[in-house]
């Protein structure tokens, strides 16, 4: 059995800047940005998902279909993970709109 949410689009981008701004005040993470870097791992996720749908049997249609799912997923985790992992350099007013959770506050551990 598979647990996942189906989030619509902004809260989606919402929960990987809450994830990734957590990162960042546990752990100190910053998450690689770049065109390069950026689209290379995207592209690279969006190669990955779209071999496993055509090992679980899925038809070239329903690859076509939800390719497009993958790219939407993998641009939001980009950019929530390059805004949260960054939420320190954001106002807080700015990270209670841009978060899920409606937090505006960056706590780092250390």
């Amino acid at each position: 059995m598979v647990h996942s949410h189906d989030y619509p689009p902004v809260e989606r981008f919402g929960r990987f800047f809450d994830e990734f701004r957590a990162l960042r005040e546990v752990y100190g993470h910053v998450e690689e940005v770049g065109l390069r870097y950026t689209f290379g791992t995207g592209r690279r996720a969006v190669i990955q998902d779209r071999e496993f749908m055509r090992r679980e049997g899925a038809s070239a249609r329903e690859v076509r279909r939800r390719t497009l799912d993958s790219v939407l997923f993998h641009t939001l985790r980009a950019a929530g993970g390059a805004l949260g992992s960054r939420a320190d350099r954001i106002p807080a007013p700015v990270r209670r709109v841009l978060s899920r959770e409606g937090r505006a506050s960056f706590d780092p551990l250390t």
